[in-house]
C-alpha cells in the first residue's frame, strides 16, 4: 500500500516538473515587471 502511494506521487511529481509549459506562464516570467512573482 505505501509503495503504491510513493510510486503515483513519484509519477504526480515528475509530471509537474517536465510538464509542457504554458504560455502564459513564460508571458508571466517574462514580463520585467514581475513583482507579483516573488510572493510580496
Amino acid at each position: 500500500m505505501k509503495t503504491i502511494f510513493l510510486f503515483f506521487l513519484m509519477i504526480y511529481i515528475g509530471y509537474y516538473l517536465f510538464r509542457p509549459v504554458t504560455k502564459k506562464e513564460i508571458e508571466k516570467f517574462e514580463n520585467p515587471d514581475n513583482w507579483s512573482n516573488m510572493g510580496f
